[in-house]
């Protein structure tokens, strides 16, 4: 009887059951248990806008793994320490991150795609908050805000992926003509130094 051989590709246990973005979410929410995220507070950690996250955390809290709590007008998420999968879901993400480590892949391969972003540059400016200012008024009206030139602060919303408006684009607004629709805020993927996008530029 003839044997096939099947070529075996690494993949984390994590890859094979979770897309990136939910990964992202989970290994942030796992991490702290206990703590409760808001919504806008964790799409800041994870260098992204709450929209992008609105269809993955409603799918966790029906699933059992994340619990929601709503205090006016915000909604908090947390990790559901009380669903049966918790301690399974937690070990998984702790001994994956702990390979990953050992291997030197900061991050599964599938986000190699994503543009690669410091978290030095993430911790200085609020990419949701830049992203919708720089599409509400001219560059150089917001540049004098963060006390940058119109360059300076074109060249951080570049390093940052931030799409921007193009030329002509606001003259075309204020006459009313039609400008096209506002590109979304991309998904990035945060390295902590040099050495890191290296590898992951690598994987």
């Amino acid at each position: 009887m003839r044997k096939h051989s099947v070529a075996k590709s690494k993949v984390t246990v994590l890859d094979a059951l979770f897309p990136a973005v939910r990964q992202h979410i989970l290994g942030t929410i796992l991490a702290e248990p206990a703590r409760w995220w808001y919504l806008s507070e964790l799409a800041h950690h994870l260098g992204t806008t709450p929209s992008s996250l609105q269809r993955e955390l409603p799918l966790l809290v029906n699933a059992g793994i994340l619990e929601e709590r709503r205090d006016g007008t915000r909604t908090y998420f947390r990790a559901q320490q009380a669903s049966p999968t918790y301690r399974n879901l937690r070990g998984i993400f702790a001994k994956t991150q702990e390979d990953r480590k050992k291997s030197q892949s900061p991050v599964p391969k599938r986000l190699s795609a994503l543009p690669l972003v410091s978290r030095e540059l993430i911790s200085r400016y609020n990419r949701e908050e830049l992203y919708k200012g720089v599409w509400s008024q001219p560059i150089q009206r917001l540049a004098a805000a963060y006390g940058l030139s119109d360059v300076g602060l074109g060249k951080v919303c570049r390093k940052l992926r931030i799409p921007l408006p193009g030329r002509g684009y606001w003259n075309k607004k204020n006459a009313g003509k039609p400008v096209g629709t506002r590109p979304p805020l991309p998904f990035i993927a945060k390295v902590e130094s040099s050495m890191e996008t290296r590898l992951l530029r690598k994987a």
